[in-house]
């Protein structure tokens, strides 16, 4: 079966044979076409082999991963490094490590019994982490095989560069991340790609192009080895640390030998792998002693890549797990002593910040290891006295982070929108002293990270991320004043364009989530602006042509000559301008997860309502054919979904305008 991912099907006799010979170079991959511009999803003969090997993959994975290990090895063994490889051979391993993520996933989340007859990875909408987490472990690798992936791994991935630090789009460390919109320059990699001659700048272009989704791949492979064959998968990761601890100088410049040098990059590597494993509190816990009994021996790049890793660690575990996050929390009363390692790997980051911006990148990762000290918050919320230096220096920080919250540093505002969605995860009723603490701190930070600036200083506004993952902890928090309050004052008309496209992404987030039912009162709060930035995105030309009665009885030549092709033309890219464009897309991608939120809230009246479903329906057809193709692309897919629905085309049926002539030439003029 694998060989149909690289091998040519052989021709049927009778066939012309340049034709054949081109069907066949379509049927396979890229490193045996030599071509690197074919798609491959619209080829019947890989999709079909593509989704058969999934299919096998839910009962039975061991001989499928082999294969496929075996086939990108064949592929990279002839390079020294990933640069190296020309741009067929890459999309070739790329498209293989695709399909190995894909069949670990069919295997994770396969068919759980006869009352369960399709698989939860081919549902709708993204699984959450919590929903992961209750599937039964999948089938376990052996040794061999996750030594093999590791190997692919180095060739695929690289390690944190030093100075990293953790984005805000972080914050929100979910499945619907990706579905978030936005229109910027594209993120760099994080880490600088070589500019030797001798390597294809192709190549180059296509591991940046392919980032994200290399690192999407990889993480759901390291879940999936974690999850299944922790024991192994830990004592080989305790292995490589201990190697690095021993053989990695902690000061001074690095050995100059290519062992050396090869030692030190897999243990980094490792290290931000360690942020893909699938752990519990047990398995956290055994992590968090390990980097603790070696931060202080490692170098400063290892010390970096831990204070990057461990807010991803811990945040993912509270998510995946949230009833043991809560049940720690919970045990204020309990008389046995909790975990030492957090505490103590707090206090020796106190002591390795050796700036300013230093201290501040490892933030995140003391604000999470509070986290696992409930003791912190009770003191800090004044339900208990401080005992010791140790718990003393704790508070400080805390109270720290709220004063830089006000002096609008990003790195404490950043942990303290943290905070707040950890909170999510206790019942408002709840004694916690972490969500007490959460709840101190929440008018803080929406003052500070909503606060209305005087016009032009738009420079002081946070970034866009950090608003959004803001807006969303506060709803969690604080839902009816979200709502009635501060999703009015983000949408109002004089507000900066950022916080309005703060409520649309927390909108399309909240879309996205289990329960979105209960979200559907900021989505009527945010329907009406959403429908009139649409319509506003319909250049003001078409909109006063709509208004002629008489236009049906122009002529082409007639509208050229007063003008109103050419002033369309120069709506139409006043209106496609960046920021435009920037909260269309925003829109649409809230709009693919909930595409009613589009005719929310028609009048009473017939006639009122015959014209809001023709306005609405003109904004969306005016995305389908603009010249921008993300928004088209987007818009088709909100239309597919919109069309999908029987009450949405009974209600277009009905109205009496869309049938009309006057609107079948708007139609006609808008396309």
């Amino acid at each position: 079966m694998i060989h149909l991912l690289s091998l040519s099907p052989r021709p049927p006799p009778g066939h012309d044979a340049d034709a054949d010979a081109a069907c066949c170079r379509r049927r396979q991959l890229p490193h045996r076409t030599g071509t690197s511009t074919q798609d491959l999803s619209q080829d019947d003969i890989v999709s079909i082999t593509r989704a058969t090997l999934v299919k096998i993959s839910a009962s039975s994975i061991s001989f499928i991963l082999d294969a496929l290990l075996s086939l990108i090895e064949d592929l990279a063994r002839p390079y020294k490094a990933v640069l190296s490889h020309p741009p067929h051979v890459l999309l070739s391993e790329l498209y293989v490590l695709e399909l190995i993520a894909d069949c670990c996933a069919s295997n994770w989340y396969r068919t759980r019994g006869p009352a369960d007859r399709s698989s939860p990875a081919a549902s709708d909408g993204p699984l959450s982490p919590a929903q992961r987490a209750a599937f039964p472990p999948p089938e376990a690798l052996s040794d061999v095989q996750l030594r093999r992936i590791f190997e692919l791994i180095k060739v695929l991935f690289e390690p944190i560069p030093d100075g990293y630090a953790l984005p805000a789009k972080a914050i929100l460390d979910d499945s619907s991340a990706k579905h978030i919109t936005a229109l910027s320059l594209e993120e760099p990699t994080r880490t600088p790609l070589s500019t030797a001659s001798s390597e294809p700048s192709e190549t180059r272009g296509i591991l940046q192009a392919h980032a994200s989704a290399i690192e999407a791949h990889i993480k759901l492979i390291m879940e999936y080895m974690t999850a299944s064959t922790w024991p192994i998968t830990f004592d080989f990761f305790r292995t490589i640390m201990y190697s690095a601890r021993n053989n990695v100088p902690t000061q001074g410049p690095q050995i100059p030998n290519a062992a050396s040098i090869d030692e030190e990059r897999a243990a980094l590597l490792m290290m931000r792998l360690v942020s893909f494993f699938w752990l519990d509190s047990q398995k956290l816990s055994l992590i968090i002693q390990e980097f603790c009994s070696s931060f202080l021996h490692f170098r400063k790049s290892f010390q970096n890549t831990i204070a990057v890793v461990m807010p991803q660690m811990i945040t993912r575990w509270l998510d995946r797990y949230p009833a043991e996050f809560v049940q720690l929390h919970s045990m204020h009363n309990n008389p046995k002593r909790r975990e030492t390692a957090p505490d103590t790997l707090f206090d020796m980051s106190l002591t390795i910040g050796d700036s300013g911006r230093h201290k501040a990148l490892l933030y995140p990762m003391q604000m999470t290891l509070l986290f696992l000290q409930p003791d912190v918050f009770e003191v800090a919320s004044n339900m208990r006295e401080s005992k010791g230096a140790g718990m003393a220096k704790k508070v400080q920080f805390l109270d720290g982070l709220r004063k830089a919250l006000r002096n609008r540093n990003e790195q404490a505002t950043y942990c303290l929108v943290l905070l707040l969605r950890a909170a999510r995860h206790f019942d408002a009723e709840s004694d916690s002293a972490l969500m007490s603490y959460a709840m101190d701190v929440q008018d803080e930070v929406r003052d500070a990270v909503f606060r209305r600036i005087a016009p032009g200083a738009e420079g002081a506004l946070y970034e866009q991320d950090i608003m959004t993952a803001a807006f969303v902890s506060l709803t969690h928090l604080n839902f009816e004043h979200s709502v009635g309050s501060l999703a009015v004052t983000c949408l109002s008309s004089s507000a900066p364009q950022s916080f309005k496209i703060a409520v649309i992404q927390a909108c399309a987030h909240f879309a996205r989530v289990g329960s979105s039912q209960k979200y559907q009162p900021l989505f009527t709060t945010a329907s009406a602006f959403i429908q009139a930035q649409l319509q506003v995105s319909i250049p003001p030309c078409l909109q006063r042509v709509c208004l002629v009665s008489n236009l049906s009885t122009k002529t082409m030549s007639e509208l050229l000559s007063e003008g109103y092709i050419e002033e369309q033309n120069a709506q139409r890219r006043a209106a496609e301008s960046a920021p435009s464009i920037n909260m269309v897309c925003n829109i649409l991608s809230f709009l693919d997860a909930s595409p009613m939120t589009l005719f929310e809230g028609p009048p009473k009246d017939r006639g009122e309502r015959d014209h809001f479903y023709e306005e609405n329906l003109e904004a969306l057809v005016s995305c389908i054919i603009a010249s921008d193709e993300s928004v088209r692309r987007l818009a088709t897919g909100v239309a597919k979904r919109l069309f999908s629905k029987e009450e949405v085309l009974a209600n277009l049926r009905s109205s009496k305008g869309l049938g009309s002539k006057a609107f079948k030439t708007r139609f006609w003029r808008l396309t």
